[in-house]
């Protein structure tokens, strides 16, 4: 069924005509939301790394984009989501995921990476305790490696993590990061050997001594102080 000419939303589909893999989209604006799609494989930045990359390899000629469904814009959620599940574990699914939650609104470019709080609770609900294999998570930092925090970000991060005492596992395995040849100092001399610093004499007991052992030792504290 494809989409009506009086009816605007829907779900859509980018579909491969050389190996059939075929990716699912459900907007309020068909349209408009293919025409994002297609403008981000063309400029190469596309979220979605396995259509970006059969994009590449086969080319802008060897896709096509067409509505497949045309449904009122409630029902639009439940229609994607018997879809994708009804496709799940076909290797020629582009959707990295079912839980294909967000939808693209009209005027907003990049109206579908933007979530609202019940999908952002459904996506925290969906993965709470799930276990990432090491090949997976280094796969993440490869992603993340050379993105820079904005200030607004940092200064977010900073205030969630203040009064919240570190973990005895986080000083475990921060250590662990400095014993022995982990020790960016491991086999080098002090950079501090040998270097002389200023001192001074103390007014009770004419011990000199840097400035902070005579904070601590000296002058008011000095026990050699006559009261």
């Amino acid at each position: 069924m494809g989409c009506g000419v009086d009816m605007t939303s829907g779900i859509y589909q980018i579909k491969n005509r050389i190996n059939g893999g075929v990716y699912f989209g459900r907007s309020v604006d068909v349209e408009d939301r293919m025409k994002h799609h297609r403008n981000e494989l063309r400029r190469g930045v596309h979220r979605n790394k396995r259509l970006q990359n059969a994009w590449n390899k086969y080319g802008e000629d060897a896709f096509k984009f067409e509505c497949i469904w045309d449904n009122p814009q409630e029902n639009l959620y439940e229609l994607e989501g018997f879809i994708l599940e009804f496709m799940w574990g076909d290797k020629r699914l582009y959707n990295h995921h079912k839980l294909s939650y967000g939808g693209f609104e009209p005027g907003n470019k990049i109206g579908c990476f933007k979530r609202s709080d019940e999908t952002k609770l459904r996506l925290r609900l969906a993965f709470t305790g799930r276990i990432f294999t090491d090949e997976h998570r280094a796969k993440i930092a490869a992603a993340r490696t050379g993105l820079k925090a904005s200030q607004e970000t940092k200064q977010k991060m900073s205030a969630l993590r203040i009064g919240k005492p570190r973990p005895q596992s986080w000083h475990e395995k921060m250590a662990g990061k400095f014993i022995g040849e982990n020790n960016p100092m491991y086999g080098k001399p002090s950079p501090m050997r040998g270097k002389k610093f200023p001192t001074t004499a103390c007014e009770h007991c004419g011990k000199e001594a840097s400035k902070g052992n005579y904070l601590r030792w000296h002058g008011s504290n000095c026990k050699h102080r006559i009261v």
